[in-house]
């Protein structure tokens, strides 16, 4: 009898395990392809290209009217040889995915620089994320050291940014678990 009552507990549990496995054996959803950095007047700006794949439940939600919220972190590192690398400078830049319910356009936008775009489809919108052109990074006056320094960054999407009743299911679901490898290249200043 006692082996029967438990057998719903045990059918959570394989669940989750199964959603987890799951999650750990998934590729990146972001892809970033190219990424470069230019200095201009002391200001070391970044450009990128990323391809993103939103799976189902994360596109039905964005169409239905959830705003998502991407991150893009930054760091600058002073890389070492017999020790891990040096964090310089760090710093995000958040970005606005939402569909405008009355005109069912789809917006952009960047809530650091406050600039937007506005595109007619999802997939228009996803790939203008995914475009990430001459965002200053710092200002190289602020760097104590400038040799042997690489730029890092991820672009991923905010769970925590969700309304508070998807955060569960969306915490466990690899769906919503959208991220890229972290990208990592030499700079010279």
């Amino acid at each position: 009898m006692r082996l029967f009552r438990s057998a719903p507990i045990l059918n959570v549990l394989f669940i989750f395990l199964a959603l987890c496995s799951t999650a750990t054996n998934a590729t990146p959803d972001i892809e970033i392809s190219r990424a470069e950095s230019q200095l201009s007047n002391d200001i070391l700006t970044i450009s990128a290209d990323a391809k993103i794949n939103l799976s189902k439940d994360p596109t039905e939600a964005l169409q239905s009217g959830v705003p998502l919220f991407f991150d893009l972190n930054i760091e600058i590192r002073q890389k070492r040889n017999y020790i891990w690398d040096q964090e310089l400078f760090k710093t995000k830049y958040t970005y606005l995915l939402q569909r405008h319910t009355l005109s069912k356009k789809y917006i952009v936008k960047n809530l650091i620089t406050d600039t937007q775009e506005v595109h007619g489809s999802v997939t228009a919108a996803i790939q203008s994320l995914g475009k990430i052109r001459k965002l200053a990074v710092v200002d190289v006056k602020e760097l104590i050291n400038k040799k042997n320094l690489a730029l890092v960054f991820e672009l991923k999407l905010k769970i925590n940014a969700l309304p508070a009743p998807m955060m569960p299911l969306a915490y466990i679901s690899p769906q919503w678990h959208i991220s890229s490898k972290k990208y990592k290249w030499d700079i010279d200043l």
